[in-house]
């Protein structure tokens, strides 16, 4: 598997494609041998190319997560957790009120609430 080698301010830098379809495809010549044709209309490329997919989702998850630990880079829950182990904490949510408000519309309608999660 490629691994990662650079980490700098902007985070986890992800091996290229390129690097890692050179490596799958050199794996499938090892085991099926040098004569293999990876073409990608050819079975043998087709599977290749998913392979060489399935790392590059896998990279970029691992690195997407990793990054969760850098402040600069971080949100939602991966952000809240390193500021709370900074001492801090988040303000409890307030209502909001709207006065003098007028709602224009066809009367009668049915207006569903939406969850979203």
């Amino acid at each position: 598997m490629a691994d990662y080698r650079y980490i700098n301010n902007k985070g986890v830098i992800v091996p290229d494609t390129a690097a890692l379809r050179k490596e799958v495809e050199d794996e499938f010549r090892t085991v099926f041998g040098q004569s293999i044709n990876l073409s990608p209309e050819t079975p043998q490329g087709v599977l290749a190319t998913m392979e060489i997919e399935n790392r590059d989702a896998i990279v970029r998850n691992n690195a997407e997560l990793a990054n969760q630990i850098n402040p600069d880079i971080a949100g939602g829950i991966f952000l809240d957790a390193i500021w709370a182990l900074m001492g801090g904490e988040r303000i409890n949510a307030t209502h909001s009120y709207l006065s003098d408000v007028e709602f224009m519309g066809v009367p009668g309608t049915i207006i569903l609430k939406v969850h979203k999660p």
